[in-house]
């Protein structure tokens, strides 16, 4: 057994070792080929090496203890390497072009991914800008607004299509800025970019149809293509706009309203004494006497100034009402044939009354005051004559007339509307028609308190008012009155003869002296017995003390913490039986803080006369005497 032997016998063994490892990872039919050899070789090699025979059956093949077995093993070796190489960096080569394959498999899907997600992105967007009531935008900040891109609520807000305001072929957007403000538009935005923030604006647009309409605005500046762009949102806030302006008028009427229910309270004050004076003057006054006549004059004056005051607490809504269940269908004919010989001939007059109407709780006879009103205003508004109608109709106020009428109250009415074909009002003239001493007509033409008393008593009834004017068109105005849920009996009034005194005890209350004073003189001359206090408090004490009154006469409104309706509470709890008589010149609020009047209440309005007084004092006692006709 030669070295030459070993060698060859090692060499074929590491070639059938490679070959294997090389077939583990190729399992390509040339290395089986080459691995099939290698066994028989190295299995010659082996059993020559264990003593075998030299000789093979297979002369092609050489014998392995001669050089050339060595060589044939080396060559073997040599094919296995070289072959194991190539088809390795060929295997190699495919598992980088599969790994680079993956990997291009993995960013198409990302890629994919990404413009699945960019699709919806653009897909929500453009959901989103078509939902959005408003106009998205893309502009130059130049002063035509020149346009680059506009939403699809282009269309909703101007009227116009997006085309037609980025090409600038029908308009641009500058043109649809009211003229009146262009420029502060501009200023405030260039004075916004100047600070560096988003700028906010509120203007008027007309649109394609003319319309004008109340937008907001707000933008910010950015870079693009090294140009400033502004880009922003802008919305329709008509209704909004409207609904502040409601709210301001409000407000307003609110704050007149106090201060004309103030002055009118402490006015009738005043006239109450100025009235019991003049009547006391004219009685010690001779009969047709000069005198006499000037007292007539001046109580007729002060007569004038008691109707003034009693408009200003109508439009305060702080005037006393006695509400009863009204048929307006029953009331109006009867209204109308009154009115026909007030307006005069030229006025036409047409009455459209509903079938099945609902009935109101209002005061009947403030309601002739205000349809009165109405229909003079309406006849002054056509002084070459025209035609007046008057309407009547159930109506159901909704949520959506809320929305654009917010201090109405959504719910049934009875609707009536008086309409006129005169010359009409502008728009900012309709807007303060009810504001007290607003008047278009000349100077002593019209005190401008009669729509006043119109809206407070509509107002003050739970009610609704609406006005509608067109100039040359003529003039409409609605007043809603809630719907009587209640079928409720009014009381069959008892004929009450004039009771004597018969030296009842009245308890006066009442904080001005004069006033007091007055009251206090006019009972006594008429034969009953007075205790008078200034303040419920003092008052009170008074019947604590043991005194005793068949009548409580209070004044509402009081000073010490107190009102009329408080101490007469106080007072029967007291005394049971001692009725209540209240005096108000400015009460209607300070009941209404304590629940309202109770059904039946007896209120005597100030200013009022001593026979008036009396009267009513004779009336409440007359109650308890039972006496009936």
């Amino acid at each position: 057994m030669t070295s030459v032997l070993v060698l060859s016998l090692l060499v074929r063994v590491a070639a059938l070792g490679w070959s294997l490892v090389v077939w583990y990872r190729v399992r390509d039919l040339r290395v089986l080929f080459i691995t099939v050899l290698a066994v028989v070789l190295t299995a010659r090699a082996a059993f020559t090496f264990f003593g075998g025979p030299s000789a093979w059956p297979i002369a092609a093949i050489p014998a392995v203890n001669e050089i050339p077995g060595l060589i044939v093993s080396i060559a073997l070796f040599t094919t296995v390497v070289f072959v194991g190489r190539a088809l390795g960096e060929k295997v190699r080569a495919a598992e980088d072009l599969a790994a680079v394959n993956a990997k291009l498999r993995q960013q198409i899907a990302a890629r994919e991914q990404a413009q699945d997600r960019l699709a919806d992105s653009e897909r929500m967007l453009s959901t989103l800008m078509s939902n959005v009531p408003g106009m998205v935008y893309r502009c130059h900040n130049d002063r035509d607004w020149t346009m680059e891109f506009c939403s699809e609520g282009c269309r909703a807000l101007t009227g116009y299509d997006p085309a037609d305001l980025i090409s600038g072929k029908k308009a641009t957007y500058a043109d649809l800025i009211h003229p009146d403000d262009r420029d502060p538009v501009w200023r405030d935005v260039q004075a916004a970019l100047a600070d560096g923030r988003p700028y906010q604006v509120n203007y008027r647009i007309r649109t394609a149809t003319g319309e004008e309409k109340w937008v907001w605005e707000k933008g910010r500046s950015i870079a693009a293509e090294g140009e400033p762009r502004l880009e922003g949102f802008i919305t329709d806030i008509t209704e909004r706009k409207l609904v502040e302006d409601q709210l301001r008028q409000a407000q307003k009427m609110e704050v007149v309203g106090q201060l004309t229910g103030g002055v009118a309270h402490d006015f009738n004050n005043l006239l109450a004494v100025i009235v019991g004076n003049l009547e006391i003057a004219r009685e010690a006054a001779e009969l047709g006497s000069q005198a006499q006549d000037h007292v007539s004059r001046a109580l007729g004056a002060a007569e004038r100034g008691a109707a003034l005051t009693r408009q200003l607490l109508a439009f305060s809504r702080k005037q006393v009402l006695q509400p009863q269940l009204v048929d307006l269908n029953k009331l109006l004919p009867r209204a109308v044939e009154l009115l026909r010989r007030a307006l005069g001939e030229a006025v036409e007059i047409e009455t459209v009354l509903a079938g099945g109407l609902w009935k109101t709780m209002i005061d009947a006879g403030q309601l002739e005051h205000a349809l009165l009103n109405l229909t003079v205003n309406a006849r002054d508004a056509m002084p070459g004559g025209g035609r007046l109608t008057i309407e009547t109709a159930n109506a159901r106020l909704d949520e959506e007339y809320r929305e654009l009428n917010r201090f109405a109250r959504p719910g049934p009415y009875v609707m009536l509307a008086v309409s006129d074909t005169g010359g009409g009002m502008a728009p900012e003239v309709a807007a303060r028609a009810f504001e007290p001493f607003f008047t278009t007509k000349e100077v002593g033409k019209g005190s401008g308190l009669g729509l006043s008393m119109v809206y407070g008593f509509v107002k003050q009834s739970g009610g609704h008012v609406k006005i509608y004017s067109e100039v040359g068109r003529g003039t409409t105005v609605k007043l809603y009155f809630p719907r009587a849920r209640e079928q409720v009996v009014p009381a069959i009034e008892r004929s009450v003869k004039p009771a004597a005194a018969d030296g009842r005890t009245i308890l006066v209350v009442e904080d001005d002296p004069d006033v007091r004073d007055l009251s206090v003189e006019a009972l006594r001359e008429s034969g009953y017995r007075v205790v008078e206090a200034g303040d419920g408090p003092a008052a009170l004490a008074i019947l604590r003390d043991g005194g005793h009154a068949d009548l409580l006469f209070t004044d509402l409104v009081l000073p010490g913490g107190m009102d009329g309706i408080a101490v007469a509470q106080e007072a029967r709890g007291i005394c049971p039986k001692i009725k209540v008589l209240y005096t108000t010149g400015y009460g209607y609020s300070a009941a209404k803080r304590n629940n309202g009047f109770d059904e039946g209440t007896d209120v005597l309005a100030k200013p009022y006369r001593r026979a008036e007084l009396i009267g009513k004092v004779r009336k409440v006692l007359g109650h308890d005497e039972g006496n009936e006709e």
